[in-house]
């Protein structure tokens, strides 16, 4: 009951504004331009993560690993700032698109699918865009993420798969596993 005294009526002559004033200066309302990875960070990914996970459990770190660890961090948190508000952007779009679909301004609403689909490569349909706030939230957050440029595993701070590990981790990896004790058997070859 409370949330149903704290919903305000929807006003269209508000809606109206606000896409008129999206709709005359669309080119504002497209994602920001992404910050490429700085050349002073130079460790790969599979080395950022155990950095990351080393400062977490206290490790002592060195100078150079800790600057390492910040320019990562500005790097992130600037790649992170320019998903959000590409989101928050999206969103407004896309309450843009229901009310003009509402209002049967389907030339407006054709341009702004476009736009949509030229931009944040979100396929919207061309009718009956779905009007609920939890998924626009969701369909927004994701296609505004640049996962090419900052990986889920740097997002999650999890292991990379291979190739993007530190280098020379499988070498060490074997290094460090135990000799099995078949292997003192005589019968027993080098390959296997």
């Amino acid at each position: 009951m409370l949330a149903a005294a704290n919903v305000k009526p929807v006003d269209l002559d508000e809606q109206k504004r606000i896409a008129d004033g999206v709709m005359a200066n669309l080119g504002k309302w497209g994602p920001g331009e992404w910050p490429s990875r700085p050349a002073v960070l130079t460790l790969d990914d599979g080395q950022i993560v155990t950095a990351y996970h080393d400062r977490e459990l206290g490790k002592k770190q060195s100078k150079e690993v800790k600057d390492q660890l910040g320019f990562f961090g500005t790097w992130r948190g600037a790649i992170l700032r320019i998903e959000a508000e590409g989101s928050g952007k999206l969103q407004v779009l896309l309450r843009v698109a229901n009310y003009l679909e509402f209002a049967d301004r389907y030339e407006d609403l054709e341009q702004l699918v476009q736009f949509v689909r030229d931009w944040y490569h979100l396929p919207l349909p061309r009718a009956d865009i779905p009007q609920n706030p939890r998924w626009q939230a969701k369909i927004c957050d994701r296609y505004c993420q640049n996962r090419n440029l900052l990986p889920t595993w740097l997002r999650e701070m999890t292991r990379p798969p291979p190739g993007y590990e530190t280098a020379g981790g499988k070498e060490d990896a074997k290094e460090k596993k135990p000799e099995p004790p078949q292997r003192k058997l005589s019968f027993v070859g080098e390959d296997e």
